[in-house]
């Protein structure tokens, strides 16, 4: 059995309203995509400190309490895999102030899919949004380059 690495990474859903705070990335990876403030869990630091802590850094907001509404593993052929956790608050405080990272926007969550999104979040997106349960679900994401091959949610239903 081959070992591979797993990078563990946050999504952080910021509702106003109708409305998502969503940032056009200036860097790569991902350079033109629009995405929620995110990024790596850092040595020692759980998932829900390290969203909080993003979304700080990236978009000046403090938040006061958020869920996690998915797990998702980001499985690639080159074992180069990615465990998301996606959370979602709509408890927070001050302006969002864009940074280095890219440039915030509210976004009419209707009008997210019209973005320049990643492959994968055109199938995870909606799942999350809709997701009123109390537990996460666990979304697996199977991608070949940008291309989605499957997607599973708790373990079941190919979506593709």
């Amino acid at each position: 059995m081959a070992l591979y690495g797993v990078r563990q990474m946050t999504l952080s859903y910021i509702q106003s309203g109708s409305r998502l705070l969503l940032m056009e990335r200036n860097h790569q990876p991902l350079k033109g995509y629009w995405l929620p403030p995110g990024g790596h869990v850092e040595k020692n630091e759980d998932a829900y400190v390290a969203a909080i802590h993003e979304v700080k850094e990236e978009s000046g907001l403090t938040i006061k309490s958020m869920r996690c509404k998915a797990m998702i593993t980001l499985a690639t052929s080159t074992n180069e895999n990615a465990l998301l956790y996606a959370f979602w608050s709509d408890d927070f405080e001050g302006t969002p102030v864009s940074s280095a990272e890219g440039t915030l926007r509210w976004i009419e969550i209707d009008d997210i899919p019209t973005l320049r999104i990643p492959n994968s979040d055109a199938y995870i997106f909606p799942l999350i949004r809709d997701h009123a349960g109390h537990e996460p679900l666990f979304i697996k994401c199977q991608l070949d380059g940008d291309d989605v091959m499957e997607v599973m949610v708790n373990g079941v239903g190919r979506i593709i």
